[in-house]
């Protein structure tokens, strides 16, 4: 199920055309694992405050990917394995994918093999609280517990 797409009027950040080109070569590589079209993906990057580091993260996960298919043949069901193992690894880190997909019961020679793969991001991603503007009085008292 395609999730819903909300109108927008413009974007955050006007991408270069070296990242619109960057952009399509990771869309190319991992495309039958992504719910969105291209034009939907490049959008999601065009509403990144920061697109960069986002998309140096999905080069490396689909640098990995198309390293661990290139060095065998895998089925669709284990390319879709790699993937997640891959996904999770950028948000999560190693120790937490490898346990997760242990539960699976994926081989964990496997998972580490994928994961060697990986020159990405190891550890968790962190949250930025970007500055909030400047409040009110009005929004001050509406804050206020009586």
């Amino acid at each position: 199920m395609k999730p819903k797409t909300t109108p927008r009027t413009r974007p955050i950040t006007y991408l270069t055309p070296a990242q619109k080109k960057q952009i399509r070569e990771i869309y190319q590589v991992l495309k039958e694992h992504l719910e969105l079209s291209y034009a939907e993906w490049v959008a999601g990057f065009e509403w990144e405050y920061a697109p960069q580091p986002e998309l140096e993260i999905w080069a490396a996960i689909a640098e990995a990917y198309h390293r661990v298919n290139l060095s065998q043949r895998l089925n669709q069901r284990m390319k879709k394995v790699v993937f997640q193992i891959l996904l999770m690894c950028s948000f999560n880190g190693e120790s937490h994918t490898r346990a997760s997909f242990k539960r699976d019961g994926v081989d964990p020679k496997f998972v580490q093999q994928v994961l060697n793969s990986y020159n990405g991001l190891t550890r968790p991603l962190g949250v930025v609280r970007l500055p909030s503007p400047k409040r009110t009085v009005a929004s001050k008292l509406i804050e206020r517990k009586p």
